[in-house]
Parts: structure tokens; sequence; C-alpha cells
């Protein structure tokens, strides 16, 4: 009995063991062909666990965005799995000089029909390597290419093929060599924002000036534009039936462009009509003319008929004299700004970066660390502007009441609002010098500070403001 299974076991030893092929100087077997599926079974394994680890723990905790742990993940797997299969080659005694003879044999294979795979295979790596795109960017193809302005969102990147998801739910494979020698527009490249464009036209009689405040506090008051860059409003052409002006809003992501444009679409046209002012489209031609008050109810409150940014511009003693076309220039280089309540603006202590004008709501001005309220200020009200303009740190804290915009006129615009016009730096030094008690107050605590020397303390509060403006601002007067 034990002579016959010996025998049945030397058969079946034999049958595992006999050549099936020889490829190089290696004879393979059932054994050793299930030894390597083995092998190669614990690789895959390995590269799973290494995947997982890498993109829902490591690469995560070190705070790596999503396309470069794509990117990083591939390379590493992709190495992983060709070390564990050469050593799962090795392991069956397939030595390096038989592979030799397979990359040859490829060669010659590549020569006579693979150059396509080849192309695709190295253009891979350059993809992953220089990381131009990444898995989530959003791409669009040129009008030069098979796939006419076609957009997506990059889902997956191998050594071949990218795989993109099409706005139409469609998913493309493109070969990776497509990407590298045809151009892309990569939207998400680099992390910047976005911009979009609507082109509005208004009758050559309407007040300009009352449109750019409605189109610019509008677009401000949506949350899918973004601050910086701030929207422009472009004047494009001086027609004799029509203005033809282009909004120019940033957003985050290009993928929103087409839900950006419809709320703003429908958010300018709303509060439009809430100034008496009708939107007609599809050629965005707007003609101002009073009109009754709409009977439908819109899903966010409309500006208030009576707020006029220029107004309350006028009611400020340093632009109380400005024209029309100098009120316009500052409703376009400031920023509105939208607090709920409770939120705070700013704090004592912190840099003067800008002045505000209250639009809507009110807000408290305190003294934190004593614990003292000094004032409330309400629509149209201004604060802010003595640390702007003598760059000082701020004396006070300032929070919202309730829900409140406020207008900024920050640092930036305002120096060249003073650079190119002298005059108006000349009125500021005459307004700041009739404060002859705060702004005592505010050299001594400078002076504290040591942010004023005895050189530019000199006993005349006038030169001193000018002597601060100067040195801010990089003014010469």
């Amino acid at each position: 009995m034990i002579h016959y299974l010996k025998y049945i076991w030397s058969y079946i030893y034999a049958l595992l063991n006999y050549a099936l092929f020889t490829f190089g100087e290696v004879n393979f077997s059932v054994s050793s062909l299930s030894f390597l599926l083995f092998n190669l079974t614990i690789v895959w394994g390995i590269i799973k666990g290494v995947q997982f680890f890498l993109k829902q723990f490591l690469l995560i905790r070190l705070g790596i965005d999503l396309g470069t742990r794509e990117a990083i993940t591939t390379l590493i797997t992709y190495f992983i799995g060709l070390v564990g299969s050469l050593i799962a080659l090795e392991s069956i005694g397939f030595s390096l000089s038989s592979l030799v003879v397979v990359a040859g044999g490829l060669g010659v294979g590549i020569g006579l029909g693979l150059q396509d795979m080849a192309r695709d295979l190295s253009s891979g790596i350059i993809i992953l390597l220089r990381r131009t795109i990444k898995v989530n960017d959003f791409l669009q193809f040129g009008s030069n290419q098979e796939f006419e302005d076609l957009q997506g969102t990059v889902k997956n990147i191998s050594l071949l093929s990218t795989l993109i998801n099409t706005e139409d739910g469609a998913t493309l494979i493109m070969p990776n060599s497509s990407l590298v020698t045809s151009p892309i527009l990569n939207w998400s490249y680099g992390g910047n924002c976005n911009r979009v464009k609507i082109p509005i036209r208004i009758h050559p009689d309407s007040d300009i000036v009352l449109f750019t405040e409605t189109v610019l506090t509008t677009v401000n008051q949506e949350p899918i534009v973004v601050n910086d860059p701030a929207p422009e409003l472009i004047f494009n052409e001086l027609g004799l039936k029509y203005f033809e002006f282009e909004l120019q809003a940033w957003i985050n992501s290009a993928r929103d462009d087409e839900d950006a444009k419809t709320k703003l679409n429908y958010a300018i046209e709303y509060n439009l009509r809430q100034r008496g002012i009708s939107v007609s489209f599809p050629d965005y031609s707007i003609y101002l003319h009073k009109s009754p008050p709409p009977l439908e109810t819109a899903p966010k409150p409309p500006l208030s008929p009576d707020i006029s940014i220029r107004d309350l511009l006028r009611k400020v003693p340093y632009f109380a004299n400005f024209t029309e076309l100098e009120l316009r220039k500052l409703i376009e280089i400031g920023s509105r700004k939208r607090l709920n309540a409770g939120e705070v603006l700013f704090q004592e202590g912190e840099a003067g970066d800008a002045f505000y004008i209250i639009l809507e709501g009110s807000v408290d001005i305190f003294v934190a660390k004593i614990n003292k309220h000094l004032t409330t200020l309400n629509r149209g009200a201004f604060f802010g502007e003595l640390s702007l303009i003598l760059g000082i740190p701020r004396t006070a804290s300032v929070k919202a009441i309730e829900a409140t915009i406020v207008f900024g006129i920050y640092r930036q615009a305002f120096e060249k609002l003073l650079q190119d016009q002298p005059d108006f730096a000349e009125l500021i030094i005459q307004e700041l010098s009739t404060h002859q008690e705060e702004l005592t107050e505010r050299k001594k605590q400078l002076q504290q500070m040591g942010i004023v020397d005895d050189e530019e303390d000199d006993g005349n509060l006038g030169i001193w403001v000018r002597k601060r403006l100067q040195q801010i601002f990089s003014l010469s007067f």
C-alpha cells in the first residue's frame, strides 16, 4: 500500500514538474507557474495594502492634496509591483539575463506595432512625475482635437491612459500621449480662481454710477464669488443706442461657471428691478425706467432701494467734493463684506488696512482689553479711517450686532487714489487737522509704541499728518 502511494505521489510530482514550455533557461511547469501565481498574489495584496495606507492615512495626515496623493500612490505602487514581480520571477529561477531576452523580444514587438503603447507609457510617467495634470483637475480640450470643447474631471491616471468624467456623465478613456502632445486647458492647475464673464448693455441715459453700484454690490453678496480678486465691471463700448459693459467675477472652480452665471444673472436682474431697472434678455439690454414693484417673492432679501454707496461716500468728509467719475472709481475699487450677527470684523491691535462704511445693519465699537463699550454705529456711518490713514494699529474692536454689510476701501486702492490725486491728499490733511484732540491721543499712542520718533514729532499736528501720509503711502507733495 505504501509502495502504491509512493508510486502515485511520484507520478503526481512528475506531472506537476513536467516542463510545459521553456523560456530562456527556465522550464515552466505547473508547480513553478502555481508558485509564481502565489507570489504575484502576495505582491498584489501588498500593493492594495500600500495603496490603502497611503491614500486613506499617511498622505492625508501630511496634508497633501488629492491629485498629488494619487500621483504619489500610483508611482509607489507601480514601483512595488515591478520589484515584487522581479522577486517573484527570481523565486522560480527566472534570471535577469532571461529578462534581457524578453526585453529584446518586446523591443522587436514595439518596433513592429507597439509604438503607440510605448508613447502612452512614457507619457503616463511624464504626467505622474510633472503633475501638470492630476486627479480631480478640470480639463477642457481645444477645438483642434477630436473631442472639441469637451470638458471633464480627471478621475484616474494610469501609465497608459487617463479616465475623464465628462459633464454629461460619460467617461472618456484618453491615451496619455494625447494629453502630452496636444494643448490641454487645465482650469485647476496652480489652484487659481477662474473668471466668468457676463455682458450687459444699458441705455445711454442710464445712471452709470447707480448701475455700477447695484451690479457690484449684488455680485459681492453672492457666496459663490470670491472677494480677491475683486469683481470688475468693464466699460467695453460707448455706442449711440447703448453702453456695453462686461461683468468679470472670479469663482473658486471652473466647474461652477454655469451655476455662477445663473445665480448672478438671477440676482442682478432681481436687484436691478428693485432699483427700477428693467432687464431685457437675451441681448442683456437694460433700460432704466420706473416700474411697479414685482409681485413674486425672491429667495433672498433685495438691496434696500434707498441705499446708494455714492450718497454714503459723499457723507464721508474726505469724499464730499468728489465728482461722479471719481466716486464711481471708488465704488469699483472698494469691496463689500457680509458679517453675521456676532461676527468680529477686526480687533484692537490689528493692522489698519482699510476703513469701512456700513451699508446695512449695525456694529458695536468696543475695547475688549478693558471690556468697555464705546459706541454703536448704524447704516451710513464710517469707521477705521484713522488707522488706515495714519498707519497705526486698531485702537478698538468692531463686531456686528445683526446681519451687516460693510463697504471697505483697502490700503492698496487707497494708496493709488492718493498718488493719482495729490489734491485729495491735501484735503485729508486739512480734515484730519481739525480733529486736534483725537490726533494728539493717537500720536501719544504711537510714541509709546516707538512708531513715532523725535525727528517726526515737531509739535505741529498738520505737519505730522503730512509726514505720516508721505511715509505710509510713498507720496511726494
